[in-house]
């Protein structure tokens, strides 16, 4: 593998340079785990986004890629770059569907914001809670996590977790963080 990552550096190829596709090869190395490719040589664009929004660090979070996330986070990688739908490695990807809880831990003792929306106003306690996703849950509480902040629709973390009968999730923020058990959705997107 070095071999073949020394030979595509001596032939001058541009790491940073896009596809077509405007993915570059630090994206996809991060990505699929390459910490090896990562590392050959310093990247001159580590936050450069994909035409998405999508940087390496958000999609070596996404797919639970540690090794990846703390390469680039000690190389400067910058926590809080948000897609165009405002979310960041820990808001959507990595808080919620896919529950890294080591790769949060990394990306909040780097400064992540606990308490950052998306444009739609759910935060990362509010997408891992409705996943189900307890140990995450319960690290968010823990580092300031605020369980009754609301989306843009008036729903709170305890409103999607009932919804999706995340029962562990639902009992958990109702006796140990004070979630509104009152809450309104104001759009009453789940119960008409």
């Amino acid at each position: 593998m070095r071999e073949e990552i020394d030979s595509v550096v001596d032939n001058g190829s541009h790491r940073d340079k896009p596809s077509n596709s405007s993915v570059t090869a630090l994206i996809v190395a991060s990505q699929n785990g390459h910490t090896p490719v990562i590392s050959v040589s310093a990247w001159s664009r580590l936050n450069k986004p994909h035409k998405n929004g999508v940087t390496a660090l958000f999609i070596a979070s996404q797919n639970g890629q540690i090794a990846v996330a703390e390469y680039l986070l000690s190389h400067g990688a910058d926590v809080d770059i948000p897609l165009r739908n405002g979310a960041t490695p820990l808001s959507i990807y990595v808080a919620s569907q896919n529950g890294h809880r080591s790769v949060v831990e990394d990306l909040v003792s780097h400064g992540a914001a606990v308490n950052r929306s998306q444009r739609n106003g759910a935060t990362p306690l509010y997408v891992a809670s409705q996943h189900g996703h307890i140990s995450v849950v319960e690290y968010l509480l823990s580092h300031g996590a605020d369980a009754n902040m609301t989306r843009k629709d008036g729903a709170i973390a305890l409103i999607m977790t009932s919804h999706n009968g995340q029962m562990n999730v639902v009992e958990y923020l109702l006796s140990h963080h004070g979630a509104d058990a009152n809450a309104l959705d104001n759009n009453k997107i789940f119960f008409q």
